[in-house]
């Protein structure tokens, strides 16, 4: 796969919690290495620190653990009599192995329960490496630009930032979001800079904010011209730019591990574990 400067990594791992059975098939298989489940964990976080390692530090990453508890774990939680709370607290510390993030991106929340239709349901809910491409004349330079768009429901909100040049680089800076609205990889405040390769001959610059949730879902773009506004600020006023020609557009450019347990803690839900790990596969690229 082509990565560029906006690419992102993910693990997606859809397992049951009890890799026993899985790495005790391992050895007698020859085919493994995991002794026992830390193991385990300590060889993705490796390959998680691998995949990093890719590009820069500051690259984007993130592992989805996503936990299904109607088997062997169901079963341990019943012989040790296990109230709500303390089964929930046993699974938030096992969890807390397999998730994690680069640096300043905020860790994936844990996706656990009994039922794996709701499994991939919250998944989608969470899962988001859309962006959003916009456009800025270049004549719109120092000025504070908003641009509007709404969601798929329909649901609007807005990004403001100041157009503007250091060095040779053109930058949206001060970057402010509307109510509910962030972005996971753009702090309030922040920065990003433009995506030309030349600044020079071009009479636009294209920016790119990307990972975007509203009130804690995937922002997910309509990209119709017509529900994306983009206003510029003019003597203390923002004013409509009525000439705007989108590009904007809802982009992903990722490279995603998918991993599914295949153990027989699984049981009778294996084949159904692997048709909702199809499905989540459909969610990451769509």
């Amino acid at each position: 796969m082509h990565k560029d400067p906006e690419t992102k990594y993910y693990i997606v791992l859809l397992t049951d919690g009890l890799d026993n059975g899985s790495t005790v098939a391992a050895r007698n298989s020859h085919q493994g290495r995991y002794k026992d489940i830390e193991s385990y964990i300590s060889k993705l976080n490796k390959k998680k620190a691998k995949v990093m390692g890719w590009k820069k530090k500051q690259d984007y990453f993130q592992i989805y653990p996503i936990l299904f508890t109607a088997g062997d774990l169901e079963e341990m939680r019943r012989n040790n009599n296990m109230d709500d709370a303390t089964f929930n607290k046993y699974v938030m510390n096992m969890m807390e192995g397999y998730r994690g993030s680069s640096k300043g991106v905020e860790k994936p929340a844990p996706i656990y329960g009994n039922n794996l239709d709701k499994l991939v349901k919250e998944f989608e809910e969470q899962f988001s490496i859309q962006g959003f491409e916009f456009l800025v004349p270049k004549g719109y330079l120092n000025k504070r630009i908003r641009m509007t768009m709404e969601d798929l429901d329909g649901n609007k909100a807005s990004i403001e930032g100041t157009f503007a040049k250091q060095s040779f680089r053109y930058v949206f800076k001060d970057i402010s979001f509307s109510e509910g609205l962030i972005s996971e990889s753009i702090p309030s405040g922040g920065m990003v800079k433009s995506k030309n390769q030349s600044e020079q001959g071009s009479i636009l610059s294209v920016f790119m904010i990307d990972n975007l949730k509203l009130n804690g879902k995937p922002f997910k773009i309509n990209t119709d011209i017509s529900t994306i506004k983009q206003e510029y600020m003019d003597y203390g006023y923002f004013v409509t730019n009525s000439e705007y020609q989108s590009q904007a557009e809802s982009r992903k450019n990722a490279y995603v591990i998918m991993i599914i347990d295949g153990s027989k803690s699984f049981k009778e839900n294996s084949r159904l574990a692997k048709e909702k790990a199809i499905e989540m596969r459909k969610i990451v690229t769509k």
